[in-house]
């Protein structure tokens, strides 16, 4: 693995030959892959060789990025909302 920096999930990256900003969203050590996301929220799989390869430099999280959710359409949320009809939200009356 790169010998400077490893892989941290949670850590910001920046490779030197593109300027591509990512951060580590998974680490397998048994099979020895990393998950990467990029700015745009694209989700990569990289094996330890090319992480190794990389030239890169730890940065702070970006002010505005798109995170694993925000490509995700209400849809992806399984949410119904006719299962909320049958909720008790507004017969709860807290005065007494």
């Amino acid at each position: 693995m790169n010998e400077e920096l490893e892989p941290i999930v949670g850590n910001w990256y920046r490779r030197e030959d593109n300027d591509e900003i990512f951060t580590v969203i998974a680490v397998d050590e048994d099979e020895g892959l990393i998950e990467i996301q990029l700015l745009d929220g694209e989700v990569e799989e990289i094996d330890e060789a090319t992480w190794s390869e990389m030239e890169l430099e730890l940065v702070d999280e970006p002010d505005e990025w798109r995170g694993e959710l925000d490509n995700m359409d209400d849809e992806d949320f399984d949410y119904d909302e006719d299962e909320d009809e049958d909720d008790d939200w507004g017969d709860y009356d807290d005065r007494d």
